[in-house]
């Protein structure tokens, strides 16, 4: 029994410093300050800047031309629901009108028609 006790307490205090270690290592880590990041990533350089307002403008405008053409479809449409042809212009140079695109044409024709399973309306 006089052999264990020298073991028993070896053990204890490897343990104890052990777990000191353990209990430590946090400390140690959060004490030690990170570099901080550049500051040029936040910010955006001014060809990235002019890239992305021409992008911008681009869109902008696309999305004005969609709305004419949606307004010259519900037109259309409302013109075929009323059974009536095309307005007569007044006397004068006739209004600038954007062409419809082939899907906006595609629509037109299946309206007119009635063809409305080729669209997968019904």
């Amino acid at each position: 029994m006089i052999r264990a006790i020298p073991i028993i307490v070896n053990q204890t205090i490897a343990c104890a410093f052990v777990a000191l270690v353990w209990l430590f290592s946090p400390a140690a880590t959060m004490a030690q300050d990170t570099a901080p990041s550049p500051p040029s990533s936040d910010y955006v350089s001014r060809a990235e800047y002019d890239k992305l307002k021409a992008e911008h403008e681009a869109m902008k405008t696309e999305h004005e031309a969609m709305k004419q053409e949606l307004e010259a479809l519900k037109k259309v449409v409302d013109q075929m629901a009323n059974k009536t042809g095309p307005a007569v212009p007044a006397e004068g140079p006739a209004p600038a009108t954007t062409p419809l695109s082939a899907t906006a044409r595609t629509f037109a024709s299946a309206l007119m028609t009635g063809e409305w399973g080729r669209l997968g309306m019904m």
